[in-house]
């Protein structure tokens, strides 16, 4: 019931220049994060903050972590609130909000 596995794309996965790399690469680093995190145990408290039609906020661990999504092909302005926050992701200083782009994730750490 599964196809062949395609080792040779998979060999991909070391080349940053290949959508293999660079997708490998971004889970990888989520990967290694997560693990870093204990407040992402299985038993931290979750409250989802907002679910509009294209971002979902979601709080983990009373604030610890701030997870922000845009679930839409194209920009969406997002609020999450608070005052400052930094992208674990990106290491990017981020305030209240901000216009996400398509798609875009923010692990939001205070």
């Amino acid at each position: 019931h599964r196809p062949v596995f395609d080792w040779q794309r998979a060999e991909r996965r070391h080349d940053h220049g290949t959508i293999q790399g660079r997708l490998f690469s971004a889970v990888s680093e989520m990967l290694r994060l997560r693990a870093g995190f204990g407040f992402l145990r299985a038993d931290a408290p979750i409250e989802v903050l907002d679910d509009g039609p294209h971002a979902l906020i979601v709080d983990v661990d009373d604030g610890n972590l701030r997870i922000v999504g845009n679930f839409a092909g194209f920009a969406t302005d997002v609020s999450w609130g608070g005052e400052s926050w930094t992208d674990a992701l990106t290491g990017t200083a981020r305030g209240s909000g901000a216009t996400l782009g398509p798609y875009e994730l923010l692990w939001l750490v205070p």
